[in-house]
Parts: structure tokens; C-alpha cells; sequence
């Protein structure tokens, strides 16, 4: 008997005197040769683990590889007729890659059937992006997926698809303590200064002992910076804690003020609001 497999719908298919409800070639439907996908949701499923999920929001890092402990990827059920085709596509914050199982068309071999893990029964690949940098807000995640060819979606089915992500950590001000520095001119006052116009101006050679002291819970390091161009000797902060007395020896050929800085470098989303200490001496200053 003579089988419709075209684009126009069969109105009925018998085999002798018994009706057939749907017909197949191997996954492919071919009566009706409309299919349905009934109902679709998105996921975060374990990278290891890619049958357990959690319908929260995703985590704030980017999703990882198939296989990785401890990570996760976008995983897409769809629910439906065996034989509905599709496509995936990442349209927010995201993106979708057909793998090494799929040429871009996705066709239901069961149901529920979840996609996304680059496998033979779940093709396809969802990418995240890291949403995790210090103040990063709270965003969407969205994929679409499209019906292909003579498949459709049920009443109510809606092929966007979105999930939030957890947002970035928010920054921790603190008071680095101690955290101090002070300067005192090692070198005669007559030759390390000039006037000119009434205005007191530094010389190159004027020098200072610089007094630093530095600390904290969140605090990695520390430096110092200078104002106008000169040498930095003596101790320089080193670990994460700790004071001591540097030189300073100035190049510049003249400074109507010279400004010394220490500056901490915090942990993570550490933000030490004292820093930098600085200090000021202006021309002739002492």
C-alpha cells in the first residue's frame, strides 16, 4: 500500500481493516507527518553527573566541560511526539553549539529527552558565560528553541527559555590597619631646595627616609609610589604585613611639592578604603 511521506498530511493510514495511530522509519514519524513538542524546561545540571539538576539559578561561575566535578551545564528537556525536530540556539548571556552528535537539527528519540551534554542521548552543547566578577548583578540566561519542518509547538508552549544567574560577590570595604607612612628630608635644606618667583621648589638630590607600616585581615601585599621622577631604596614592603623605612632620592630637576604613597592590595572583593596613606611635603617643608 502506497505511504504519504511528503509535506502534505495523511488523513488516515490503515493497514488491512485496522487504523495505525502513527507510523515510523526508524525515529522519523511519518504518520501523521506532523509532530508536537508538548512541553519544554531548562535546567542546571551537574557537568558530571548530567541527570541531576537543580531548576534554581545557575551559579555565578561559567558552566564548565562534560564530565568536570563540581561543575555544571545548561541542560534542555523537551517533552513531545518521538520524531519533533528542533533547533537550540543561545540568545542571552549564552550560546549553543551542535557537538559532535547533532548537525544542528535535534530530533526526539525519546521523551522527556534532555540535550545539552554532548552525547549520543543528550547532543548538543549549552555555554554559560562567568557572571562573577566583583558587583556583577544578577542576570538572565536564555535559550531558544525553534520547532523545524512540520513539527509545532502544543498550545501554551513557549520556546524561550530562561533561567537567572547568581549574581558576582559584592565588594567588602574595609580599613586595611595599620596602615601609615611619613617622609623626613635626610638632605640638607640650603641644597635641596631653590626659589624662584617666591616659590620654594625640591632639586634633583634632595632625599627622604620613608616610613611606612602596613597590615590587615583581606591584605596581600603592599608598594610604594612616589610623586616626580627619583629612586626608591632601603626596605620596600614586602609580604602581607610589616613596616620598615625606605629612600627616596629625587631626579626631577624641579618639584614644588613631592607626594609619597603606600598603597595594600586586597584578597578577592576586598576594598581597603584608607588606601593609599599619603604624605606631602611641600617646597621647604620639613
Amino acid at each position: 500500500m502506497p505511504t504519504n511521506v511528503g509535506s502534505e498530511a495523511l488523513s488516515a493510514l490503515k493497514v488491512g481493516e485496522s487504523t495505525v495511530s502513527k507510523a515510523y522509519v526508524g525515529h522519523n514519524q511519518i504518520f501523521p507527518n506532523s509532530t508536537e513538542i508538548t512541553a519544554l524546561q531548562m535546567v542546571s545540571a551537574h557537568s558530571a553527573n548530567f541527570n541531576t539538576s537543580s531548576t534554581g539559578a545557575f551559579p555565578n561561575g561559567p558552566s564548565s566541560g562534560q564530565g568536570v566535578s563540581g561543575g555544571y551545564l545548561p541542560r534542555i528537556n523537551v517533552t513531545g511526539e518521538i520524531g519533533a525536530q528542533f533547533s537550540i540556539v543561545g540568545t542571552s548571556n549564552s550560546s549553543w553549539a551542535s557537538g559532535s552528535h547533532s548537525s544542528g537539527i535535534y530530533t526526539l528519540t525519546s521523551s522527556p529527552q534532555g540535550f545539552g551534554f554532548d552525547s549520543a542521548a543528550n547532543p548538543g552543547i549549552g555555554t554559560i558565560g562567568g557572571n562573577n566578577s566583583c558587583d556583577d548583578p544578577q542576570r538572565n540566561i536564555t535559550f531558544t528553541v525553534s520547532p523545524q519542518g512540520s513539527t509545532t509547538f502544543a498550545s501554551g508552549v513557549n520556546g524561550a527559555l530562561t533561567l537567572p544567574q547568581d549574581p558576582g560577590p559584592v565588594t567588602n570595604n574595609y580599613t586595611a590597619s595599620p596602615l601609615s607612612i611619613s617622609a623626613t628630608l635626610t638632605t640638607p635644606m640650603n641644597t635641596s631646595t631653590t626659589t624662584i618667583g617666591g616659590t620654594i621648589y625640591w632639586v634633583a638630590g634632595a632625599a627622604w627616609n620613608i616610613s611606612w607600616s602596613f597590615g590587615g585581615t583581606y591584605v596581600t601585599g603592599a608598594f610604594l609610589n612616589a610623586f616626580g621622577s627619583g629612586t626608591f631604596g632601603g626596605t620596600q614592603p614586602s609580604g602581607t604585613s610589616g613596616s620598615g623605612t625606605a629612600t627616596w632620592t629625587q631626579t626631577s630637576s624641579q618639584l614644588s611639592q613631592v607626594t609619597f604613597r603606600i598603597f595594600v592590595n586586597s584578597s578577592g572583593c576586598n576594598n581597603a578604603t584608607n588606601s593609599p596613606a599619603a604624605v606631602t611635603k611641600l617646597g621647604g617643608q620639613t
